[in-house]
């Protein structure tokens, strides 16, 4: 508990505070203006079937840049060595450092799920507030907890890739992987997505909505991998 206590005090700095908060008020604003509340009533009402879709559209855009590029910065910025530091007021031997790992991994899944439930329910609470069009639809919550799968892999991949390379500009290469998948898969380059979605998986395109390549296991599968690999590799390499 002392540990989790520690985790959490040097994950919630000023920093991340801010980082958060800025990025939660830039996607409430954003998914309000995609309500268009300047529009009559009457207008909401004769468009209200493509306004749905559209706010949907958009509002998963900026979801997808948003929520996976904070993910990808906090759990990644939380293994550089200034926000790592402090492993030495624990870490006296070698077999301790399994146990600082797995739980400071695990505050930062808990962070990072609490994360995307958040977009979620900005997107369903400000729909239901402001929109006389709005519905709860299952594939649309489907598409959010799929894009969560692929945020929490690529927070994780992230975070490797601080570990290795030891420099806060590597917290980003996941989201460029990420993005330069998603680019890929919109050229439709099938024989070249194919294998490139069973490593860096990215929403795709479906007559039921958005969906994953090989489903939700599959990522599942690749986060559990994920794990394992930085747990070895935190359990073996040096920290400095």
């Amino acid at each position: 508990m002392n540990l989790l206590k520690l985790h959490f005090r040097y994950l919630f700095g000023k920093r991340n505070i801010i980082l958060m908060a800025a990025v939660f008020m830039i996607a409430g604003v954003s998914f309000l203006l995609a309500t268009r509340p300047f529009n009559s009533h009457t207008d909401h009402l004769i468009n209200g079937k493509s306004y749905f879709q559209n706010y949907f559209s958009n509002c998963l855009l900026l979801t997808r840049i948003l929520q996976v590029l904070l993910l990808s910065f906090v759990m990644g910025m939380s293994f550089t060595p200034p926000c790592d530091s402090y492993h030495i007021l624990y870490l006296s031997y070698r077999r301790m450092r399994l146990p600082y790992y797995l739980s400071k991994l695990f505050l930062l899944l808990l962070v990072a799920i609490f994360i995307c439930m958040l977009f979620c329910f900005l997107y369903f609470s400000i729909g239901f507030l402001s929109a006389p069009w709005f519905i709860f639809r299952i594939n649309q919550l489907e598409a959010f907890i799929n894009l969560s799968l692929l945020s929490l892999y690529y927070g994780l991949c992230s975070s490797l890739l601080v570990f290795l390379i030891k420099s806060p500009l590597s917290s980003v290469i996941a989201y460029i992987i990420y993005m330069t998948s998603e680019f890929l898969q919109s050229l439709m380059v099938s024989d070249v997505n194919t294998y490139i979605q069973l490593v860096f998986p990215s929403l795709i395109v479906a007559p039921e909505g958005f969906k994953l390549a090989y489903g939700p296991l599959h990522v599942l599968v690749l986060i559990g991998l994920a794990f394992l690999l930085g747990s070895y590799l935190y359990s073996r390499f040096d920290l400095t």
